[in-house]
């Protein structure tokens, strides 16, 4: 399990090498998963592959956003290897 934080329309210091892992679907599923959750102030939870060193992994998303007023100001979350639930 690992944390995921981004803020507003930007990602966290240090996050984009991660970005490079997902597969080319997940990450567009993500992206779009991440923008509703901004722009609707709602949480999400999502699977994605990843190609990490090894092979082939499924991480599961869990997100919400932390909101001042009715701005997001940023988004926090969970990952975790959901890998063994795809095999």
């Amino acid at each position: 399990m690992s944390s995921v934080s981004s803020t507003g329309n930007r990602i966290a210091p240090g996050a984009a090498w991660r970005l490079a892992l997902y597969r080319s679907e997940s990450l567009s599923a993500v992206e779009r998963l991440r923008a509703y959750a901004i722009r609707h102030r709602r949480g999400f939870t999502i699977d994605a592959q990843i190609q990490a060193p090894g092979g082939s992994r499924w991480m599961r998303i869990v997100g919400a956003p932390q909101c001042r007023g009715k701005h997001v100001v940023a988004l926090h979350g969970l990952k975790f290897d959901v890998s063994g639930e795809y095999r």
